[in-house]
C-alpha cells in the first residue's frame, strides 16, 4: 500500500527512480553539491597557498590530481571554487524566474502584450549571434 500512496503523491519519484540515467545523475549532482558545500573541510591544502618548488607535479599520493604552474593543488581549488559556482547558477535560476514568471503571466493574460513580446523576441532572434561580443585584441 505505501508503493501506490507514494505513485500517487510523487509521480515525479516514481519516473526518476524508474529510469538508470537521471537517478545517476541526481547521485552525481548530490555529490559535487555535498563536495562544493564541505569544500573547506575536505580540502587537503589551502586554495591560494603557492609553492613554486612543487609546480607543475602530476597526480600523486599528496596531490590527487596534481599541481598548477604556481604549485597550488588542483583538487583543493575545485572543492573552494564549487560554492560559488553553484551560488552563482542558483542566483541566476533564481533572477530568471523572478523576472520571467510576472512578464510570462502578464503575456497569458493580455493578448496584447503577448503579441508584443512576441515580437521584441523575434527581432532579437533576428540577430546574429556574435553581434555583442566585444573586440579581440591581436
Amino acid at each position: 500500500m505505501s508503493n501506490a500512496i507514494t505513485a500517487a503523491r510523487f509521480p515525479w519519484l516514481r519516473a526518476l527512480l524508474g529510469d538508470p540515467v537521471p537517478c545517476a545523475a541526481t547521485i552525481v549532482l548530490a555529490a559535487m553539491m555535498a563536495a562544493a558545500a564541505l569544500g573547506p573541510y575536505l580540502a587537503p591544502f589551502d586554495p591560494l597557498a603557492i609553492d613554486p618548488i612543487r609546480r607543475l607535479q602530476g597526480p600523486s599520493a599528496q596531490n590527487w590530481l596534481g599541481t598548477d604552474e604556481f604549485g597550488r593543488d588542483l583538487l583543493t581549488r575545485p572543492l573552494y571554487g564549487g560554492r560559488y559556482t553553484f551560488g552563482t547558477g542558483f542566483l541566476a535560476v533564481l533572477v530568471g524566474f523572478c523576472g520571467g514568471l510576472p512578464i510570462g503571466l502578464a503575456a497569458g493574460f493580455m493578448r496584447p502584450l503577448d503579441a508584443v513580446l512576441m515580437r521584441f523576441n523575434n527581432v532579437l532572434l533576428a540577430l546574429p549571434a556574435g553581434m555583442f561580443d566585444l573586440p579581440r585584441e591581436s
